[in-house]
C-alpha cells in the first residue's frame, strides 16, 4: 500500500518530491488519516532516524517497490535524491485518502528537507523511540485541544523551524 500512497503523494508534488520529503508526507498522511480515519493509509511502520520519521527499509519498501512496479524513479541515489512520478496514479484508496496524500504532498514540496526535520523533530512518537508508535506520535495532533484547532504542526512556516497555526491541516 505504501507505493499506492507515494504515487499520490508524489502527484500532489508535481510528480517529483526527494525521498526524506516523501517520508514526511506519508507519515503525516498516516498521522491525519490515524486520528481522522482510525486507521493510517500504508499499514507502514516508521523508524526515527536523525532526519526524522522514515519509513522501515525505505530503499526497498518505498523506493524500490514504486521502481520494480515502474511507477516512479529516483533521478539521483540518496535519501534527499527526487523520486519522479512515471505513471497517473489508480487505486482502490477512498476519496479522503487520495485527497490527504495529494495535499500533503504539494505540502511536503513547498518546504525543504531542513524545515521538514525540524518540524518532525518536535513528535513525541520521534523523540521517545527508534521504532515510531504511531499511536504515541498522534499525541503531536492531539495535545493542543479537542477541537484540533491549534494543532502544532498545522501550520505554515514563516522561517525554517518556526510555525504558526493557519487551518486543519499543514497544507491548507
Amino acid at each position: 500500500m505504501v507505493a499506492t500512497a507515494a504515487t499520490y503523494a508524489l502527484k500532489g508534488a508535481g510528480g517529483r518530491l526527494g525521498v526524506i520529503a516523501l517520508n514526511k508526507a506519508l507519515f503525516y498522511s498516516d498521522l491525519v488519516a490515524l486520528r481522522d480515519f482510525g486507521a493510517t493509509i500504508t499499514g507502514s511502520r516508521y523508524l526515527a532516524l536523525p532526519m526524522g520519521p522514515m519509513i522501515a527499509s525505505y530503499e526497498r519498501n518505498l523506493v524500490g517497490e514504486l521502481e520494480e512496479r515502474k511507477w516512479a524513479a529516483q533521478v539521483e541515489v540518496g535519501m534527499g535524491a527526487p523520486l519522479v512520478l512515471l505513471i497517473s496514479p489508480t487505486s482502490k484508496l477512498t476519496a479522503d485518502q487520495v485527497d490527504l496524500l495529494e495535499e500533503a504532498g504539494g505540502w511536503a514540496s513547498n518546504r525543504i528537507a531542513t524545515q521538514l526535520s525540524t518540524f518532525s523533530h518536535q513528535n513525541i512518537g520521534w523523540i521517545t523511540a527508534q521504532s515510531i508508535n504511531m499511536v504515541l506520535a498522534l499525541q503531536q495532533l492531539m495535545d493542543a485541544d479537542d477541537d484540533h484547532e491549534d494543532d502544532p504542526w498545522l501550520v505554515e512556516p514563516e522561517a525554517a523551524g518556526e510555525f504558526d497555526v493557519v487551518g486543519a491541516a499543514p497544507w491548507e
